[in-house]
């Protein structure tokens, strides 16, 4: 416990050693859900139309609670496939789920306590920020204890450091209140939980259950993860493995999603995101979200391709985790698809992968279990691990955003309305954020010297796990 209590520690560090705030308004529903649930009593987000916050209430991210009333063309553009703003005389909700705001209203609360004013924008990103990196640090935390047993400890680190500064980790989930960090925690949790159960470990019926509880919860929070759960109980299945406890958890954990709808919405079967369009060509869309030059998840976390073959070669094997990689690696590719058939694929205004970042923990899983052994490749996953550090690393702290949240390179584009600047391999959003980072300034020099102090103290606290026996004092 100790040992997770310090890496969680220091990896929440080194997401805040960027000492900058990355942010969308996708996050500001999630923040202020803790001042219309404590001050209010309800979900509903009408006082944050009015003064002191004034925020248009045709903003993309707010719907009608229940059916709008709304006609005619709306002022602001909104998301495709979405539901239309609310009418003027209908209350307003979040088109999010609620699990991200409820596991950070603990953070907020003292906040809305002290009569803190919810139009503080600069301390709601701050604590917005704080939540998300320390979700993201417990769950790297996590993630080095689940895959140290056999992945060895040095390169369960190694994972751990490059799940938080080589992916979009770095640029989206662990700096500000998306929805992503939560749902990492949580799956990254329940993987920890369940992966003495596939190595034949003794497990008891409690743990069984809040590994299910928090993979119900994990749906609360981003419906995209049902496909993850799905993946876990075919896997329990179809390896005569209880599975029972686990679907009870998995049911209870996700009660909340439907209870929020009846609440905000007036039917269970209703939801926030409205009827979301799947339309766009599968090619273009796969080869947008895997190998676009300024979205593509390969092109800037290269070292994942790692991770494909033992997901392929799990269906041939007989090793005690097999049926867990065959049926995460098929949950994962029905992700991407879900993905790549969404019309706004690109996720928004955002450095890097940010959806796609959902299939972080399997993928990791998958790098654990078939860690690099031969010295070409050890070296080739060397250098596309570095790449990814360099890309995200620049984008840490380089990555030039707008007023209003979102970067300037995806606005000065217009990516949201043409996606043609994301295809294209002259003008990547990565080269302008590495020209950006090379004109070093105090910020950058202070944002790398503060990343490199706080690696130095991991790799002096774990020593034992990272020097040669010879070399251990």
């Amino acid at each position: 416990m100790t040992a997770l209590v310090m890496r969680t520690a220091l990896f929440a560090a080194l997401s805040l050693a960027n000492l900058t705030l990355l942010w969308s308004p996708d996050v500001l529903p999630n923040s202020w859900f803790a001042w219309t649930v404590l001050r209010e009593g309800n979900v509903d987000y009408d006082e944050f139309t009015a003064p002191p916050v004034a925020v248009d209430r045709e903003a993309y991210f707010f719907r009608a609670c229940g059916v709008s009333t709304f006609t005619g063309t709306p002022r602001v553009p909104r998301s495709i496939g979405g539901p239309p703003p609310p009418g003027p005389g209908d209350h307003i909700c979040s088109v999010f789920p609620p699990g991200a705001a409820i596991m950070a209203l603990p953070f907020f609360a003292p906040f809305v306590i002290a009569d803190i004013g919810p139009n503080q924008l600069a301390l709601l990103l701050a604590i917005g920020k704080v939540v998300a990196a320390l979700e993201e640090g417990l769950a790297a935390g996590l993630l080095v204890a689940a895959l140290a047993p056999f992945a060895g400890r040095r390169f369960a680190l190694f994972l751990g450091v490059l799940y938080l500064l080589a992916t979009g980790v770095h640029t989206t989930s662990a700096q500000a209140l998306w929805q992503h960090g939560a749902v990492h925690l949580l799956e990254i949790l329940a993987l920890y939980l369940l992966l003495p159960l596939f190595r034949r470990a003794d497990v008891s019926r409690r743990r069984l259950i809040v590994a299910g509880l928090a993979l119900g919860f994990a749906v609360v929070t981003r419906q995209t993860s049902a496909l993850f759960d799905a993946g876990i109980l075919a896997a329990l299945v179809f390896a005569r493995l209880p599975w029972r406890p686990v679907a009870v958890g998995v049911a209870i954990g996700a009660l909340p999603l439907p209870l929020y709808d009846l609440l905000a919405f007036g039917s269970v079967f209703e939801q926030g995101y409205g009827a979301k369009t799947f339309g766009t060509l599968p090619l273009e869309g796969l080869y947008g979200v895997l190998l676009s030059p300024s979205r593509g998840l390969f092109v800037y976390s290269p070292f994942l391709l790692f991770a494909i073959p033992p997901l392929v070669l799990a269906w041939r094997s007989r090793d005690a985790l097999a049926p867990l990689l065959r049926w995460l690696g098929l949950a994962t590719a029905a992700l991407v698809v879900a993905y790549a058939l969404y019309a706004e694929w690109w996720g928004g205004r955002v450095f890097g992968a940010r959806f796609l970042t959902d299939a972080l923990p399997v993928l990791f899983l998958s790098l654990a279990i078939a860690a690099p052994r031969i010295r070409l490749t050890r070296a080739v996953f060397g250098v596309a691990a570095a790449w990814g550090m360099l890309l995200y690393g620049a984008g840490g702290f380089a990555y030039t955003q707008t007023p209003g949240g979102g970067g300037v390179w995806d606005t000065d584009r217009n990516i949201n309305f043409d996606q043609t600047a994301l295809f294209s391999w002259v003008d990547p959003q990565w080269l302008d954020t590495l020209r950006a980072a090379a004109s070093l300034d105090a910020h950058g020099v202070a944002s790398i010297a503060l990343t490199l102090l706080v690696l130095a103290a991991l790799a002096f606290i774990e020593r034992d796990a990272l020097l040669p026996s010879r070399l251990r004092s």
